[in-house]
């Protein structure tokens, strides 16, 4: 039983991200992280899709100034998820 099966079945692939992030943990640190960062990935994904936002074209490394303008976007957009579940 993992941390992140109850994810299955709506969100099978972050579920089973989650999965190898954790069957991974002790034995490879490094590709734990790189399905954590997956995981993440595509958890944003589904939060842009959910809330009807446009994916940005170009989602290289950006500059300071992109990067706390981003920051900012995605504070925004969790602050309006988490208002309406606790509504």
């Amino acid at each position: 039983m993992s941390n992140f099966s109850f994810l299955s079945p709506p969100w099978s692939v972050l579920a089973e991200l989650g999965e190898l992030a954790e069957r991974n943990l002790y034995i490879d640190p490094n590709t734990s992280l790189i399905k954590l960062r997956m995981f993440s990935e595509v958890m944003a994904k589904y939060l842009l899709a959910y809330e009807k936002i446009e994916e940005p074209d170009d989602v290289s490394a950006a500059s300071p100034e992109d990067v706390k303008k981003r920051r900012e976007t995605a504070l925004a957009v969790i602050k309006k998820v988490m208002q309406r579940t606790v509504k």
